[in-house]
Parts: structure tokens; sequence; C-alpha cells
């Protein structure tokens, strides 16, 4: 895992533009600021933008990284209790401005249309009664390590999370697909069409579909992963394609590791590479619970053209426009 602690010089210059961002941009998905932010980015500290961009430009990097240590300069507003409720709908923290901006060193935000209404920046708090539900939504269950969204074609290359409180100091696990080896027998059955991932429980579609895909792909010797354990499944009737699934489930799970998360924490990963989860925590549904902001990074969208109704919009649908999902 890299990591970077922004020192003053740093931490002070990125403030100070955080601070004209905001004085000219109502809020972080204001069309005009999402077409800008390749160009604010650029005034970003040239440390902060080369370890981040490093995660593109290294082939060889783990797909971790931490920024550590910067404040904001405003109060934040209350926890909110659900993504649903007006409060969450509005983007205009120094988080969703920062996060946007160190996104764009990487690629283009984008959001689901069947996930969170649409939003392109999400909300990511406990909500009470879905305290076990497979999903950040969760606070007594624990949310199993996955790659984001796995069952999309399109699904984020990147994703960059940024803590804003974390009352219970929760950790975020994680694990590098390139810190264990599996065995050829099982890393060939991987990277066949052997499986099926369906949506997970944040996207609201109403049936299970998908094309048959592989779990590993990408370069034999160090190959990219696309799993999500409890909705990943081997073929019917495919006993050795779900024991390597559970060769895999065994190794990810013996390398897990997790990172601490202070409130001003960025945590940028590579979702090729890597998969997160979280570990169960007591919430209080007081409106000063957990909470964090995550945004889903492609490294170009024009490739993701069949799944956007419209070549302006950032928003992907979960079957491609205009045909069915089955």
């Amino acid at each position: 895992m890299h990591s970077l602690h922004f020192t003053k010089q740093n931490l002070v210059q990125t403030q100070d533009l955080i601070q004209v961002v905001m004085e000219q941009y109502e809020t972080a998905e204001d069309g005009d600021f999402l077409r800008d932010a390749y160009l604010w980015a650029a005034d970003l500290p040239d440390e902060v933008r080369r370890v981040t961009t490093a995660l593109k430009t290294d082939e060889y990097h783990d797909g971790i990284l931490h920024l550590k240590g910067y404040r904001f300069r405003r109060p934040l507003r209350p926890t909110p209790r659900n993504w649903t409720l007006p409060e969450s709908g509005l983007p205009d923290q120094e988080a969703d401005f920062l996060g946007v901006l160190l996104s764009t060193l990487l690629g283009d935000v984008f959001g689901f249309e069947t996930q969170q209404d649409g939003k392109l920046i999400h909300d990511v708090m406990p909500v009470k009664g879905m305290e076990f539900v497979q999903s950040g939504s969760s606070s007594l269950a624990n949310l199993s390590y996955h790659t984001e969204d796995a069952f999309h074609p399109h699904r984020g290359e990147f994703l960059v999370f940024c803590y804003l409180r974390n009352p219970n100091r929760v950790g975020t696990e994680l694990a590098s697909i390139h810190q264990f080896e599996l065995p050829d027998s099982v890393h060939r059955i991987l990277t066949q069409p052997r499986f099926f991932v369906v949506p997970d429980n944040t996207h609201s579609v109403g049936e299970e579909f998908g094309e048959r895909t592989p779990v590993l792909f990408g370069p034999s010797d160090r190959p990219f992963i696309r799993f999500d354990p409890d909705f990943t499944h081997a073929c019917h009737g495919d006993n050795e394609a779900e024991m390597a699934l559970q060769v895999l489930d065994k190794s990810i799970k013996s390398v897990l590791f997790e990172v601490p998360a202070e409130p001003g924490d960025f945590l940028v990963i590579d979702n090729c590479k890597v998969v997160h989860g979280r570990r169960p925590f007591q919430a209080r549904f007081d409106q000063e619970d957990r909470w964090l902001k995550r945004f889903n990074i492609n490294l170009d969208l024009k490739r993701a053209a069949p799944y956007r109704r419209d070549m302006r919009s950032r928003l992907l649908s979960a079957a491609p426009v205009g045909r069915n999902s089955a």
C-alpha cells in the first residue's frame, strides 16, 4: 500500500484551491464544474498528483493509495439519515469538490441510473432498518469484501473514498490480487467464462441478468479481478468452477488487512486489482455516524456508449440501452 500525508504546504495549497473552486460552482455535480475539473486538477500539489496518477501509470502498483490528513475548513452538515433524503442530495462539501478533482486525475467520474437515484457522488452511511443488508448502508453486518459493481462490464476502474466522519474508527478492509498466488489449475478455471455476476443490493433492478464471464482477466502473470462473493456464482452444475471460487475466497481472506480511516482521509483504489469491505460496527443514528463519499471513475466513458442514453450523460444503465437485460 502507498500512502502520503498532506504536508502543511500541500494542505494549504489544496485548501486554497478548493476555496476558489467552491466560490465559482454551486455543487460538485454541476455540469460546468465537471467539465472544468480537468483544468482545476492541474493546480493540485505536484506530489498529490504524482502519487495519484501512479495508480494509472504504474503497471506494478498494488492498486492502493491512502492520502492522509486533509483538514476541512468548513463545518460538515449532519450525517444524512438516508441517501434518499434531500440533505444527502447536496454535493456541496469540500470533500465533494476535492474528490472530483482527485478522480479526474484518473478518468471520468460517473454514476449508475440504478444506484442512489442516479447520483454521481454517493453518500455512504448507516441507514436504520438496513443494518444487516449487504451494502454500505449496513452496520451490524460484515460488509463482505468485493470489487465494486462487479456485475457491470463498465464498472468503475478506480474508486475514491473520502471519510467525513468515523466516530467508531471503522477501518476499510482491503486485499490486492497481487498479494497472493493461486494454483495454476484454479487460475485457469477462473479465467474462463464459467461464472455469472449479478447486481448487488445497491442497484434497483428487478431481476438477475448477465452473461457468462471470467472472474480473472488480463495478463496471466498479473491478472485483474471482478468478484463479489455474495453475487458471483458458478454456472449451474459446474462443480469445478464452484471449487475454484472457494479457493479464491480462502486466498483473499488470508491477506485481507484493515486500513484505519480518519476524517479527512482519502482512499484511492484500483477496482480491477483490489477488493474492499468493512467490519460490523454499532451505529447510533444520531446524525453523527460514520459518513463517507464514494466516487466511481472510468478511464474513458466513450467505451461505455451502449450503456449511456445520451453521450453527454455520465450515467450508465444496468443493461445496454434499448436492449432487454436477459
